[in-house]
């Protein structure tokens, strides 16, 4: 009775780790997007720990969205130069984007502060014909 009491114990002590672990494992893999401004313009930088996919510039100003472009998927450490928005230091620059898992994200940068937070932080469109694509824009000081 004692051994079969051991065992089960021993069985969900295993299984509980192994729960566990996976779990730990699944939520480290999340992108963290944060801008940055350089001396040739605004990039948005991957900090995280995977991919940031499905990913979407927004410009915003005063709170109306002015600007969408879908921009490529950035790996863990990759960095984009944001040329279309070069040096604009006036509007709210906002990134929605999801993980390997579909999960969603935003990360958005005001005052040059970077945010990060689960979930879009707006609506995104459905039709991705909406989308401008980044290749498409031209250099822009603003």
């Amino acid at each position: 009775m004692v051994t079969i009491v051991i065992s089960i114990a021993a069985f969900v002590v295993a299984a509980l780790t192994l729960v566990l672990t996976v779990r730990r494992e699944v939520n480290a893999i999340r992108p963290i997007l944060v801008f940055t401004y350089r001396n040739d313009g605004w990039y948005v930088e991957n900090v995280g720990n995977g991919p940031a996919m499905d990913l979407v510039f927004h410009r915003l100003r005063n709170g109306t969205v002015t600007q969408n472009v879908r921009l490529p998927t950035l790996a863990t450490g990759s960095q984009f130069c944001l040329h279309f928005a070069r040096h604009d230091s006036e509007q709210i620059f906002l990134a929605t984007y999801r993980d390997t898992r579909g999960k969603r994200y935003s990360s958005r940068s005001q005052s040059d502060l970077s945010t990060t937070t689960e979930g879009f932080q707006i609506q995104r469109s459905s039709d991705p014909k909406s989308l401008k694509r980044w290749w498409e824009l031209p250099d822009s000081d603003k």
